[in-house]
Parts: structure tokens; sequence; C-alpha cells
């Protein structure tokens, strides 16, 4: 006989939420399974400590990490305090194109069948269609699913109604037949490993009739693509891609509610990621991601139809996945590169992204090389001790006036952490007033000491400082970035002073200070003057390729065009990553 496999209820507070999970189960996993807002940065193993919690048990309160903690009895858990106002950047450089999404709205006057006619109610529609758009009748596609509601629009409409058609290339295909005349919408969604970002548009126009956003759900499974990769591997993917697909189910009907329309309206999509958040979003797994030669499954662009990954837009809707163009260069920076026009720059360009995994293209219009590099999770606030993420509470700018540290507070909060453009301020100023050394080892007063505070609390908890292992994460992150540079510059036969400008592309770029980036060294040779934000750039590049099909097209084959580099392969990386660990001199 089976013995009684034992459940625990856990509540979670303050969000009141109970389940019940077998005795054994972490507790990590029944946050997910309560549907609970969390973090596991380091995806559960133990090391980041942000799933840090009080929790009270049949013996008293203690405090233990999620990841590591099994359920044995009926427990409360303290969730913190999230961080609900997180700062997620929609802006982005703007340009304005031709809209030709495909999508467009046709006048019908379907005649009627009068006995003995052999024609059938589809093709009467499709006569209509090239009456009024010279399209061949046998071109235009009806599918099944939609000549169930004909008979029923052209008895409402006797005959005289709205089609909305859809033209890619030499397929025209009738999506609906409306009684009234309709407004069909577009959606562009940057799937980022931290947030999502998504528009919506009119199809006629392009014009943005909402910008929505939201945190990406994965980050439970961990902070950076790497730790998420191996959850899939280890678990299955059917949780992280269940996951992003709600979310962006959610950010559709959160645009929608935002300009007053219902999600039915939204009749195409063009979806930007990296290369891994691409393949989890479409149910492929990573595992060819992470092992050599870290080739993606799929690297061309696709259209897919709503049926085949539900993410609540019209049922007849179609879905643009903008191409990678590489293991760890993905979409995303497609996306960047039509943004930025990169095919029509002269000057010597580079494009960088940087976030947990640092993208970057070098090169001009006639030829650029693109290569990534794993920067680590530190310019996101992740595996820093005081670490957060740009919401309300985080430190986000340092500097010296009159001799001292200053620093501002998003929200104009008191101080709950550091962000990633905080994080990047302090090394800067802490190399100004000899806090640090070139090496990044504490010097001057605070030589032997293992940490320097920017904030006293009332108490150790409160306060917020940094640690040199805090500051080696930097110099790690940094050391990354700068060896993959100068990797492209050599491939280029070029040296890093001659790069003209610089497009930081992402959250991090926007609210970076160029010079506290060019202080600690983190692009080599270059005046902060040469440094451009350009915002959520992969956002801006998919809401262009929803608008345009030419753009699109355009996206695809810039994407064809930049050379990869792995870095792993180059036997150089290594050398100069150690070179670069340490901290530069300032400019003279």
């Amino acid at each position: 006989m089976r013995a009684v496999e034992r459940e625990y209820a856990v509540t979670f507070l303050p969000d009141q939420k109970t389940v019940r999970v077998p005795e054994g189960t972490l507790l990590l996993e029944a946050e997910r399974l309560a549907e609970v807002e969390t973090d596991a940065l380091c995806g559960g193993h133990g090391i980041c400590g942000k799933c840090k919690r009080m929790i009270q048990t049949g013996s008293g309160k203690q405090e233990v990490l999620a990841c590591c903690f099994s359920v044995r009895e009926d427990l409360q858990v303290w969730l913190p305090e999230r961080e609900k106002r997180t700062r997620i950047l929609t802006e982005g450089v703007r340009r304005e194109v031709r809209p030709d999404s495909g999508i467009s709205v046709v006048p019908l006057n379907v005649l009627p069948i009068c006995a003995g006619e052999p024609d059938s109610i589809q093709e009467r529609v499709q006569q209509a269609a090239e009456r009024e758009t010279g399209i061949p009748a046998e071109e235009i596609r009806i599918v099944p699913r939609l000549a169930g509601s004909m008979y029923r629009v052209l008895q409402e409409t006797n005959g005289s109604c709205f089609g909305i058609l859809y033209q890619n290339g030499r397929q025209t295909e009738l999506l609906e037949l409306c009684s009234e005349k309709p407004e069909p919408y577009l959606l562009a969604v940057d799937i980022g490993t931290t947030t999502l970002a998504g528009y919506l548009m009119k199809a006629d126009s392009g014009k943005i009739c909402a910008k929505v956003s939201r945190v990406n759900p994965q980050t439970v499974f961990g902070a950076d693509v790497i730790t998420r990769a191996d959850y899939g591997l280890e678990h299955g993917i059917q949780e992280l891609t269940q996951a992003i697909r709600e979310a962006v189910r959610e950010l559709a009907g959160d645009a929608a509610k935002a300009a007053g329309i219902v999600p039915r309206q939204i009749f195409l999509a063009a979806i930007a990621g990296n290369t891994c958040m691409h393949h989890l979003f479409l149910g492929i797994s990573p595992e060819a991601l992470v092992k050599a030669p870290y080739s993606p499954v799929v690297r061309e662009s696709m259209e897919l139809e709503e049926q085949e990954i539900s993410i609540g837009i019209h049922p007849q809707g179609k879905i643009r996945m903008l191409p990678n163009l590489a293991g760890f260069v993905g979409a995303d920076t497609s996306a960047c590169l039509l943004a930025a026009e990169f095919d029509r720059r002269e000057q010597v360009t580079l494009l960088l992204d940087i976030g947990t995994n640092g993208e970057m293209v070098l090169g001009t219009r006639e030829r650029a090389f693109a290569c990534s590099t794993a920067a680590g999770p530190a310019f996101e606030g992740a595996k820093i001790s005081c670490g957060m993420r740009g919401a309300a509470g985080a430190i986000d700018h340092v500097w010296l006036e009159d001799g001292n540290i200053r620093y501002s507070v998003i929200g104009k909060e008191k101080p709950t952490g550091i962000c990633g453009s905080g994080l990047l301020d302090a090394a800067a100023v802490f190399l100004e007033c000899g806090i640090l050394d070139s090496s990044g080892v504490f010097a001057g007063e605070t030589k032997g000491q293992k940490k320097a505070y920017l904030y006293r609390g009332a108490n150790e908890d409160e306060s917020i400082c940094l640690t040199q292992k805090d500051i080696s994460e930097l110099q790690l992150a940094k050391a990354a970035i700068v060896a993959g540079i100068r990797i492209l510059c050599e491939k280029l036969q070029i040296r890093p002073e001659e790069i003209e400008k610089v497009l930081i592309a992402g959250a991090f770029g926007s609210y970076m200070n160029p010079a506290s980036a060019c202080r600690i060294g983190l692009l080599p040779g270059v005046r902060p003057e040469r440094i451009e934000a350009v915002g959520n750039a992969a956002g801006e590049g998919a809401r262009l390729a929803a608008v345009s099909r030419s753009e699109w097209k355009r996206c695809c084959r810039m994407a064809k065009k930049i050379g990869f580099v792995e870095l792993a392969a180059e036997d150089e990386f290594s050398d100069l990553f150690v070179e670069e660990l340490e901290f530069p001199e300032p400019f003279a």
C-alpha cells in the first residue's frame, strides 16, 4: 500500500495567498505555484541572496533562502516589499516611415447568388475583393474557420460589407469580414531579459496609441539567459514558455485597454528579443545555445499564425518574428540595427546594448561585425550586495560636489539599494576621490576595508554600500565588454580611438552617465561627446517592422550582412579580458 503524500499549507504575506504543496517542496517553487511576484536572480542556486525570506513555523520565526528551504510543515512567509514601480524604458529613437504593414480595409459589394448558379459564397467574396483590389480572385485565400461567419455577415449587410486583407508578397488573405468599417491595429513587443515593452499602433497610419511595459516574469527562474537556459534544461521549458507567452498576452491586453479597444482588433504583431528569449517564446529548447558551437536553432525571420502561439490578438492575426544574428546576438540587435539605420552609416559606429548579455555591432554600412559577451547582470543591479533594478528607492546617480559624495534616488525616496547607472557613477567617483585604486582595490582612507558607504541607515541592514566583491563584479562586466570591443576593432583593423560614434541602446544606456562610463574604461578610447543614447531601439525596430513590410525586409537583409565573431574562439580574448580588469587613468 502506497504511503499518502503529505501536503502543507504555505501562506504568503501580505498577499494572503495560500497554496498547498507536497512535503519537501522548495519554498521558491511554492512561490511560483502561488503566483506571487518574486525574484531568484541566480536561478535558485543560493548565490545571490535575493530570495531571503522571513518565515513563521511552529518553532518560531527564522530567515531562510527560498531556493534552499524545503517545506516540511505549515508556514507563513513574509514577502519583501516589491519593486512595483520599476523604471522600464519604452522611449527610443523615432523614425517615421510610410505605413505599409500589409493590413488593409477594403469595402466589398458581394453579389447575391441566384438559384441555379454554381458559385459558392466564398467565391463571391473573392470576386468582390478582386473588383476592389485588382488581385485575382483565385489568389485571395479564405481560411475555413472564417468561411463559417461569412453567410451571417452577408445576410446582415445585404452584401455590402468590409474585408480586412493581409498581403505579404504574392499571398493575399482575408482575415475577417465585417458588417461595419473596422479599425485594425498593430502591436510591437520587445521581449527583454528583465523587462517587456509593447507599442500599439493604428494599422492605417502607424500612429502609436499606447505604450505599455511590465517586468519579465521569467526573472523568477534567473536574472540572466544562461541561468534560465540551465533551468529549462533541468526542468523542461514549458514553465518558461508559458510565462513569457502569458506576459505578452497580458501586455497586448494592457495596450488594448489603454487605447480603448479590444485585443481582437490587433491583426499583426512584431516580436523582437534576444536569441534565448526568442527561442523560449517559440517553445524551442535553448540547449543549442549553451553548448558549443552555441548556434541558434532558428536564425531567419518567421511569420507565424496567432493560432500557433496564442498571444491574445485576432484569431487570424499574424506574428512577425525578427531575425537573430547568432547564438547570443538576437532579434533585439536586429531591431536596433533597423532603428539606427545601420545600413546607411558612413562613420565607424559602435552599437552597444549593455545588459546581462552585452551585444555589440561595430562597422559601417559597407562592413560590420557583431559579437556577444557575457557581461553578467551587474549593470542591472543583480549580484551586487545592495543592488536592485531601476525602481523607486534605487540610487541612480552619484557625483562629487564640493568634495562631498552626493547621490539621487528614483522617486526621491529613502534609498533602499543601488541600480546599474548608480553603480557606474559610484565607481567613477570612488576612483576620482581615491577610495578605489586602478586595480579596483579600496585605497586611501578606506584601505583594508571591505566596503565603502554611500548611505548610512539607522542600522547596517538599511545602509547602502559597495563591497570589494561588488567592485569585482563590475570589473568582470566591464572587462568582458571592453575585450569584445577590442576584438571587433581588430576584425575591422582599426583602433578603438577611431570609433567615431557610439550608440548605446537599452535602459542602462539611457540612464548612465557617459563621463562615468569613460572614466571606468567601459568604452576604451572614446570621448563622452561621441556617445549617444538611443533608448529602447529594439522596441522601435520592432515597431518599424510591424508598420512597414519594406522595413521588415530591410531588417532581414541587414541581419544577413553582419559578420559574427565568436569570442570564445578568439585566442586573444582571455588575455584582453584580464588586461581590461583594471580601471584606466583619467583622460588628460
